[in-house]
């Protein structure tokens, strides 16, 4: 009776997370931003630069962020006896993605070498005997040379050499990487039940509630018509009392945030599914995901904020400068 009651959380106690592969030396948090000011974090990522990267000068226009970010960079290269690469990579469908901030790295291009950019003629990958971390060596460069792309695209996966070379600046391929979270569990793909939040000890939660459609359930709801699968949904909603405001996903698929009574809003997200979809998943929204100003006026908003960490898969190569640079933070 508790798992399936609406209202219902599972507490887990905080685990004890061993670190078992190496960080990158920057990165920065995603958190989205709800009405009265409450976050919900996304997620991380390995590189500072890329929620500004397309709109450094805007977003930036005093220049304190690409100061802050250059500070780093200069650190990377005296603390850690580096050459910090930026990789200038065409392999992106959209070009505007492409745009990068102005900074003071050695531009590595494969498809476009020039005067500019450094040649890679018998360069190698090799495995760092200090941090067990590949770099990039090149002759005439007595430093190993670590490849960062500073663009918001992800290159990593459209090229083979791209992708190498990306791994020595901490970058793969994102779609490599997906949370557990996002998987159902057998019991919830065996039968249609409600799976209750599930929350750790210090309240932060790790998985909304939730309910897996499978097997029958949703084959009802892909043969009919529009009108019909609307009636059909709404039975759903009376069933498994559903909030407002859903994220649904299909099967491999990013969620899309729809108004739970809205004939449209179901209407587009069914578009392109059929049979051989294996399940959709219907996660409830706990808060709004918006701010209200005083004129009643909507504003989705997320946060992203740039930090350095002090532990990472450098730091056994680190050693003291005539010049440390406080940049721990940012």
């Amino acid at each position: 009776q508790i798992l399936t009651h609406p209202e219902a959380d599972v507490a887990l106690p905080a685990p004890k997370i061993a670190q078992s592969f190496p960080l990158a030396p920057w990165g920065c948090l995603y958190t989205q931003l709800h009405r009265g000011w409450h976050q919900t974090v996304q997620g991380v990522s390995d590189y500072s630069t890329q929620a500004f990267a397309r709109f450094s000068t805007l977003i930036d226009p005093q220049g304190q962020f690409m100061e802050w970010c250059q500070a780093q960079l200069l650190d990377f290269t005296t603390r850690y006896d580096l050459l910090i690469g930026d990789l200038q990579s065409p392999l992106e469908a959209n070009p505007n993605v492409l745009a990068r901030p102005t900074l003071n790295t050695q531009a590595i291009a494969l498809w476009r070498p020039d005067a500019s950019t450094l040649s890679l003629k018998g360069a190698v990958l090799k495995l760092d005997s200090l941090t067990q971390l590949p770099f990039l060596h090149v002759p005439k460069v007595p430093q190993a040379i670590a490849v960062f792309g500073f663009s918001s695209a992800h290159v990593a996966g459209s090229d083979p050499i791209v992708a190498s070379l990306l791994k020595t600046g901490f970058q793969s391929n994102p779609g490599a990487i997906f949370q557990a979270t996002a998987l159902p569990v057998p019991a919830e793909l065996s039968q249609p039940r409600f799976s209750p939040r599930v929350l750790l000890s210090n309240g932060h939660s790790i998985r909304n509630r939730r309910t897996v459609l499978a097997g029958t359930s949703l084959i009802d709801l892909l043969q009919v018509s529009p009108a019909q699968r609307f009636v059909l949904w709404q039975q759903l909603v009376s069933v498994y009392e559903w909030p407002v405001l859903l994220n649904v996903a299909a099967a491999g698929e990013a969620p899309l945030l729809i108004h739970r009574d809205s004939p449209l809003a179901l209407s587009a997200l069914f578009k392109g599914l059929n049979a051989t979809t294996p399940y959709l998943m219907v996660e409830a929204v706990d808060q709004i995901p918006w701010l209200v100003d005083q004129q009643g006026c909507h504003y989705q908003s997320e946060l992203a904020l740039p930090f350095r960490r002090k532990e990472h898969g450098w730091t056994s190569r680190g050693h003291q400068t005539g010049s440390t640079l406080n940049v721990e933070t940012g």
